[in-house]
């Protein structure tokens, strides 16, 4: 388990975007300006001192992929003439006078002063012109620019107005102006709205067969502390998974340490689902995350509880941000990424779990096991909160990852979610349901209608469907408790109220800003 005082590799392998057009795509996706080589500050770690804990917003996102930081700007004292002082335009005493610069560097201060003008012979830096020659030539000069100046800026007389370079605007035209920049831009938020549905087919047909019906189970749950291991057991039997002498990878939804929500799959539920994967004749099961929040796995593990629960049940754990890493090339091409860099464990494992948070999402409507692969990506690599993926673009992002993860089971933590502003800052939801399934695209459409939301209109879900599940739900076989009489209504943001059952479909509003979140 790692964590941001550790090493890792020395130079990780770079996330470098597709540069050619695919064939089927509609239009070429914004390319993100990802670097070759980039510097990852590390987090202090102190002995007998705990890493220093961020707010749940990961302090204003310092722990994002490394770029270049703007330069401060330089902090200089008021101006005596600014500041009201009785002394106006001499400068303030200082304590410590400052020694006077070499007279080459001054030279090359009055030079950057002048920066974009051509430096004449007689005005190069730290050099004087001989015997005056061109000083009253330069000050005629100056005098000039100064009078057409004045001119271009000052009325010549009553209705007599010289021509500026720029020209001006009455309120009518700023109107006029400002609305055909209001439409223009709604305009490319619905159009890039609907980027996503591809009339062709971005991916391989001979990677990902037919797909039929799909068997998804609904369980009633209402606490953490009943016997989760019979539920959790009970679920995949009903959906008919077979795991026996298989090694087997749980992948939680682990994000950041909040004791007053519900942001990370629930510890007792992962350790009740490694009882259950033992009991069904799994030859081995570890859990692995890859936080996208944080940089410290140790201390989201450790806080969160799920290292003890682990322990109580001797399960490993693998930190998949600091794993060993194998490249895959992608099989769909919804973003503009060539591949991606897997941990070696996800891909060597017989069987991968996904088990996320029902929660909502603040740029993606519903978070559930798709969005889930995120934590399979290491960080070191793709940055923090996995920078490059939402670059690419979010729900893009979503099914490019799914399809390379290619989760073998899904079992959705309902029993207490998430509603409002997901997937890190809503507020807790009690649902009392577990969702199961072998088809994640399916269990995810289940989820998002036990969460009364209609699968169809998500579109990940939607896009996802055509080839990496089912999401229509007249093709589920339901087991279990009927989603839809069970279902609680999640409280969603306004821009995703075209998601909520039962209501009038409309296109979604422009939307302004990249993705982020868990």
């Amino acid at each position: 388990m790692g964590g941001a005082h550790r090493m890792g590799r020395a130079r990780p392998p770079s996330a470098a975007p597709r540069r050619a057009r695919d064939r089927g795509r509609v239009a070429r996706a914004r390319r993100p300006g990802v670097r070759r080589r980039r510097l990852e500050l590390r987090q202090p770690r102190r002995l007998r001192r705990s890493p220093r804990a961020l707010r749940a917003d990961d302090g204003g996102r310092r722990a994002r992929a490394a770029g270049r930081p703007a330069r401060p700007a330089r902090a200089r004292p008021p101006h005596p003439a600014r500041a009201g002082h009785r002394r106006a335009g001499r400068p303030l005493a200082r304590a410590h006078p400052r020694r006077a610069a070499p007279h080459w560097r001054r030279a090359a201060r009055r030079a950057g002063g002048r920066a974009g003008r051509p430096l004449r012979g007689d005005r190069l830096p730290g050099r004087r012109g001989r015997h005056g020659v061109g000083r009253a030539r330069d000050r005629a000069r100056s005098r000039a620019a100064a009078g057409r100046r004045r001119a271009m800026s000052t009325p010549t007389g009553p209705g007599d107005h010289e021509e500026s370079a720029t020209p001006g605007m009455d309120r009518r035209t700023f109107l006029l102006r400002t609305a055909e920049v209001g439409l223009g831009v709604a305009a490319a938020g619905l159009v890039g709205a609907r980027l996503l549905q591809h009339p062709a087919r971005p991916w391989d047909r001979s990677a990902f067969p037919p797909v039929g019906r799909s068997r998804v189970a609904v369980l009633r749950a209402t606490s953490y502390d009943r016997d989760l291991e019979a539920v959790v057991a009970d679920g995949l039997r009903q959906v008919g998974a077979d795991v026996r002498g298989k090694t087997v990878l749980l992948k939680p939804n682990l994000v950041e340490f909040d004791p007053l929500t519900a942001i990370n799959t629930d510890p007792r539920l992962v350790a009740a689902a490694v009882v259950a994967f033992r009991r069904l004749g799994a030859a081995s099961v570890s859990v692995g995350e890859g936080p996208g929040h944080r940089r410290d796995t140790e201390y989201v593990v450790s806080r969160s509880g799920l290292l003890d629960a682990l322990r109580a049940v001797e399960a490993p754990f693998v930190d998949l941000n600091t794993a060993p890493l194998v490249r895959r090339p992608l099989q769909s091409r919804f973003t503009d990424l060539r591949e991606l860099w897997l941990p070696d464990v996800v891909v060597r494992s017989d069987v991968v779990v996904s088990m996320p948070k029902m929660k909502t999402h603040h740029w993606g409507g519903v978070t559930l096991s798709l969005k889930n692969c995120f934590g399979c990506v290491p960080g070191r690599v793709y940055g923090w909160p996995k920078n490059v993926l939402h670059w690419a673009g979010l729900e893009q992002s979503i099914v490019d990852v799914a399809a390379a993860v290619r989760p073998d089971i899904a079992i959705v933590d309902g029993i207490v979610g998430m509603d409002g502003n997901g997937p890190i800052s809503g507020e807790r939801k009690n649902a009392g349901l577990l969702v199961f399934g072998t088809d994640p695209v399916a269990t995810d459409a289940t989820a998002a209608q036990a969460m009364g939301v209609d699968p169809e209109r998500v579109g990940y879900l939607t896009e996802a469907g055509r080839f990496l599940g089912q999401v229509h739900l007249d093709e589920l076989t339901q087991a279990g408790e009927d989603p839809g009489r069970v279902a609680v209504p999640f409280r969603l943001l306004p821009e995703f109220a075209h998601l909520r059952a039962g209501t009038t479909a409309s296109a979604p509003p422009a939307r302004s800003g990249k993705g982020s979140g868990a």
